[in-house]
């Protein structure tokens, strides 16, 4: 069956390629666009919708050609997948089946082991039917061995949560009831950080982190915090809306639009690796960029208490009212 099934998907992928007009991204990891394919970790070709429809048909290849996700979306850039979206594992199996809706991953999950295994059933909740649901987290139903055998069903038992590449187990514990419940360990080893931590109904009582060093922090409520700009957000959309100089071949062409950044806030707060995830054109993202750059120093993220680098993405909105233009 799975041969089968990825035959069809090559059949699609090649008539996606030859019949219509698209789009071509050399992509990092971690989302960044870059120039040529030498310099990507895979390839993503959007295509135009299929007639009758007004999603574009997204495909991701790896760099030996096989593919890493079929899917479609909503805008053609920083894409917003809806319906079915499935991945793929560098050597071929399937990864992971999917649902989308508004660009949200909805219902029921199914993630695999790289030699084909199913891994893990999580279901996500309708987030548009109750506050309710946009207050309850995603959760694990199903979890399996690499041998099949059952460790997790009907949201109760033995969880293994591994790496993104399943080199190692990232944490592991018992869940009751889809939560998190008594002692849970793990190691993050790209923090160098091995963690203890104590649940009861889903909420985190107490952790430890001790890194390579064999420093110990204990953390409560959360195992990890956000970076902040001083003041907080407040703070930062006014120190952008005082900075902000809109430019001058934007305004006489009266282009706006909204620029999506992502970059890194360093363990002394500075402000590194800015990348553009959802362009508005060239002269706003340069603006957007310069102003994330010229940024004051921000307040550091923690991961099991201890202060880390970390990842943070801001949306910045370019607007021009009737007197600015």
């Amino acid at each position: 069956m799975p041969k089968f099934f990825l035959s069809i998907s090559f059949l699609v992928i090649s008539s996606f390629c030859f019949a219509q007009k698209h789009n071509d991204y050399f992509l990092k990891n971690n989302g960044e666009h870059v120039d040529n394919i030498d310099s990507a970790d895979f390839i993503r070709i959007v295509s135009e919708p299929d007639s009758g429809s007004k999603l574009y048909n997204v495909l991701e290849f790896y760099k030996n050609k096989k593919p890493k996700l079929v899917g479609k979306s909503s805008q053609i850039d920083f894409p917003s997948y809806e319906g079915k979206v499935l991945t793929y594992f560098e050597n071929g199996h399937k990864k992971s089946i999917s649902s989308y809706l508004g660009g949200r991953l909805i219902g029921l999950e199914y993630k695999y082991y790289p030699n084909g295994k199913l891994y893990m059933v999580n279901e996500f909740p309708d987030t548009s039917i109750s506050l309710r649901a946009k207050l309850l987290p995603n959760q694990i139903n199903e979890c399996y061995d690499t041998l099949g055998n059952v460790l997790t069903i009907n949201g109760s038992g033995y969880i293994k949560i591994y790496d993104e590449d399943f080199r190692y187990v990232y944490e592991e514990g018992r869940i009751k009831n889809v939560l998190k419940d008594s002692v849970w360990k793990g190691t993050d080893k790209k923090l160098g950080i091995h963690f203890t931590e104590i649940y009861k109904d889903g909420e985190l009582l107490s952790g430890t982190g001790v890194d390579d060093n064999g420093i110990s922090i204990a953390y409560q409520k959360s195992r990890e915090t956000i970076p902040l700009f001083n003041g907080g957000m407040g703070e930062f959309f006014r120190y952008l809306s005082r900075k902000i100089v809109y430019p001058a071949e934007a305004r006489e062409k009266n282009i706006q639009g909204k620029v999506i950044l992502k970059f890194i806030v360093t363990k002394l707060g500075k402000i590194t690796n800015i990348t553009i995830i959802q362009s508005a054109g060239k002269s706003l993202d340069e603006e957007a960029i310069r102003l994330i750059k010229n940024s004051p120093d921000w307040i550091p993220g923690t991961k099991f208490g201890h202060v880390t680098n970390a990842t943070y993405t801001v949306p910045m909105g370019f607007i021009l009212d009737n007197m600015s233009r």
